[in-house]
């Protein structure tokens, strides 16, 4: 892209806004130079394969999700077990093998809600038997609070105690390549870009120089020939609104804006559906000195299932800013089934 912006800054110079013909002879070269570049740009967007996870919201429903995911990876990657247990510690071994080479096979984890849970543990690749157990147990983790004399006018209708706690000790079960062992507490997300993508680690001393990279003028190539660009990488996207800016957000691994934000209070903010959970305030971190302090003013977000439920769209756009070619892409995207009052 920057060397046919290149092309566009000579040809707006060497055309002022005086001249009414705009296509003289000695610009005709120039002009047919640029429709090859922008022609061949877009060629090689073709040859580009994405690989897209997307998991939509749906509370407790998300089981079934993960039993979607259970059957999926069962099925595929475990062909030679006809009847399989997770209670045997062969079968689950295998299991959790399967899984791995499931989530290798995509470049985008994008989740709204209990997806946003779903879809980060995948990226982490922690145990899918293990969160299993929120909705398998949904009573001990969705528990309902008392109502005082104003009675749900004044308080939401769950505890967020019981999921909160699990959300912190996933996290706490992270260990970053360099051996650091994260915590609910100073994981952010630029923590977990570097353990998506532990070739492409970003420390504090090189994150300034990231972040003019890692910026909305990100750009992926696939040329592994070319040093200055940004190769490839593995991203997490979760979806929350922000009720303090009234705007939508899309939390990005790969966006150094993002950065300095906590994972925990991102998940906790995806999944704060209104009147079910409290909303989540969160602001930016940045480190100074081996110690966090704050980068911005408190923002209050709540479940990004308010304006994208199922959030494949929300990735492809995503997709599109980073990659600037039209590119192809194959999504997988996993639903939590249809609610039936009756």
């Amino acid at each position: 892209m920057g060397h046919i912006i290149t092309k566009l800054k000579h040809l707006e110079k060497s055309s002022p806004e005086s001249e009414v013909e705009l296509s003289s002879k000695s610009e005709e070269p120039t002009r047919s130079d640029l429709h090859t570049l922008i022609g061949k740009y877009q060629a090689e967007g073709h040859k580009i394969q994405i690989n897209v996870l997307s998991l939509d919201g749906g509370g407790t429903r998300g089981h079934m999700s993960i039993k979607v995911l259970c059957q999926l990876i069962t099925e595929i990657y475990l062909p030679d077990i006809k009847e399989f247990d997770p209670d045997n510690q062969e079968h689950k071994k295998l299991f959790v093998q399967g899984q791995s080479e499931f989530t290798d096979e995509f470049d985008y984890f994008v989740g709204t809600s209990t997806g946003g849970l779903i879809a980060f543990c995948l990226a982490i690749k922690h145990d899918l038997f293990n969160i299993k157990e929120i909705y398998e147990d949904a009573k001990r983790y969705f528990k309902s609070q008392w109502f005082t004399y104003f009675g749900p006018l004044d308080r939401d209708k769950y505890d967020p105690t019981p999921i909160y706690n699990k959300i912190d000790e996933i996290i706490g079960t992270i260990k970053l390549k360099n051996g650091k062992r994260l915590t609910a507490e100073d994981a952010t997300l630029l923590d977990i870009h570097n353990l998506l993508n532990p070739n492409c680690t970003i420390n504090d001393d090189t994150s300034e120089l990231h972040r003019q990279y890692h910026s909305k003028w990100l750009e992926f190539v696939d040329d592994l020939s070319n040093p200055s660009c940004i190769q490839r990488e593995k991203v997490l996207l979760i979806t929350a609104y922000n009720t303090t800016t009234d705007s939508m957000t899309i939390f990005n691994t790969s966006y150094a804006e993002h950065w300095g934000y906590r994972i925990a209070d991102v998940l906790k903010a995806t999944m704060a559906a209104p009147t079910f959970f409290r909303p989540c305030t969160m602001y930016k971190r940045k480190k100074v000195n081996n110690h966090f302090e704050r980068d911005s003013n408190d923002e209050t977000f709540i479940d990004g299932g308010v304006f994208a439920n199922d959030p494949e769209l929300a990735a492809l756009w995503v997709i599109r800013m980073q990659w600037k070619k039209p590119v192809n892409y194959r999504l997988l995207s996993i639903g939590t089934g249809c609610y039936n009052a009756k």
